[in-house]
């Protein structure tokens, strides 16, 4: 159902690689970011430090997402490209129609059980756009996790039946939403009981039955069985069925 991030860049690269007199001069395309004294790409963000300097942090080198405490999301989309150069006006301008499309009108969708408005003003957003050494990088901003999901489905009809999982609340409205916290671990592997979860009810979750390289906006505490904890603040879910990321 939902659009792997790979596609979604390499349709956008595609319409813009088409010879077209509103693509102008081609060159080395690097929009809204910067290489850091050691030599590190790092993306700029509008709310870089609005919520946690944490932010600056996230400079993916494969597609994946950041997951933030208040619920928005940074989706990174990164392509290999070995042909071709890039207009920077043409492609830039492709991806912002595409925005205005989802941004012009609401809808509903249904995510975990409950049902959220998505679209609408600002919704998703341009964070930055890059292409150098054949390597392109889109990373786009939404508003929650239900636009997340919306925006890269394939068919967002079908979500209003209930769709894929992605959502984020706090340990006490997750347990109050039915959620029991079986099949748990802590981040370093051992077994931990959904009693003691239920201890540290300010803690933030967030649900996905979706494969996913995973930043979160915090150090993971505990997680789903099967749910591969690659360092404090990075996590690897396989999909195939509700897997559950705790941190604070």
């Amino acid at each position: 159902m939902r659009k792997s991030a790979v596609r979604l860049l390499a349709v956008l690269m595609a319409v813009c690689l088409l010879p077209a007199a509103g693509c102008g001069k081609k060159n080395e395309l690097v929009v809204e970011s910067y290489t850091d004294e050691n030599g590190n790409v790092v993306y700029s963000s509008r709310e870089a430090g609005d919520i946690d300097k944490r932010e600056n942090n996230f400079a993916p080198a494969k597609a994946g997402i950041f997951v933030r405490v208040d619920g928005t999301v940074t989706g990174a989309n990164v392509e290999k490209f070995d042909t071709g150069e890039y207009s920077e006006s043409g492609l830039k301008e492709f991806v912002q129609k595409h925005l205005e499309e989802y941004n012009k009108e609401t809808s509903k969708i249904t995510v975990g059980g409950d049902t959220y408005a998505v679209g609408g003003k600002d919704a998703v957003k341009l964070n930055s756009l890059s292409v150098k050494n054949d390597m392109a990088t889109l990373l786009l901003d939404y508003k929650s996790c239900a636009d997340y999901l919306a925006f890269n489905c394939e068919d967002p009809e079908a979500l209003k039946d209930g769709g894929e999982v992605f959502w984020i609340r706090s340990v006490a409205d997750a347990q109050k939403s039915g959620v029991t916290f079986e099949n748990m671990k802590t981040a370093d592997g051992q077994d931990v009981s959904a009693e003691e979860i239920g201890k540290n009810a300010q803690y933030h979750v967030v649900a996905v039955d979706f494969g996913a390289s995973m930043q979160l906006h915090g150090e993971v505490v505990f997680a789903s069985s099967g749910v591969k904890v690659t360092d404090p603040t990075h996590v690897e879910t396989t999909g195939g069925s509700i897997s559950y990321i705790i941190f604070k």
